[in-house]
């Protein structure tokens, strides 16, 4: 499986002859396209997809199994509604789980914790405005506890968040092709991606 990231929420997974693309940008081809959330750079209305997915519930796509939970973005006792997200989580046939938080804007309850299992790889915003930041994401990566973490939507918080979750020496890969990357179950890695616009 080929994980590429292609700025914001978006990001392109190739697994074996079935292309995902998640909360599209600029318009393309994909097999299956998920909308976590719709703003004005997100949409599916220009994406060429023989499945489009933005809606809560359980599917089955090209033998892979695809729930999408729907979560709030801000917390219940928050001022500021800012509606919800879609949270997806993808089974493979490998075994891998992954799962895009779309645009989370605060911590998980243990409910969905537990609605999400046991996580490979995961996809978190830690940009801070509408979404979490550095500090709450990695309280989010702590109750989950990926074997690995991709972060997305950071604009300029991504020395901050690496040096929340201390991995200052990370380097940024152009992809990642999980059949290169050795799980452990030791901890959490952080693997941060270019943007390939």
């Amino acid at each position: 499986m080929k994980i590429s990231y292609l700025g914001g929420s978006c990001f392109c997974i190739n697994h074996e002859k079935t292309n995902i693309l998640i909360d599209p940008i600029r318009g393309g081809k994909a097999d299956i396209c998920v909308v976590t959330h719709e703003n004005e750079a997100i949409s599916a209305q220009e994406v060429e997809a023989k499945k489009v997915l933005d809606w809560p519930g359980e599917y089955e796509v090209s033998e892979i199994m695809i729930e999408a939970f729907d979560f709030f973005r801000s917390p219940k006792d928050s001022d500021v509604n800012l509606g919800s997200t879609l949270i997806f989580a993808f089974d493979f046939n490998n075994g891998e789980r992954v799962c895009h938080l779309g645009a989370v804007g605060c911590k998980l309850t243990p409910e969905m914790v537990e609605k999400l299992g046991d996580i490979s790889i995961l996809m978190i915003p830690i940009g801070g405005e509408n979404t979490v930041g550095p500090k709450k994401a990695k309280e989010i990566i702590s109750s989950i506890e990926p074997n690995f973490v991709i972060p997305m939507s950071y604009g300029d918080n991504l020395p901050s968040f690496l040096k929340e979750v201390g991995a200052e020496e990370v380097e940024e890969k152009e992809f990642i092709d999980t059949k290169k990357i050795k799980y452990t179950s030791e901890k959490t890695e952080i693997l941060v991606l270019k943007e390939n616009i």
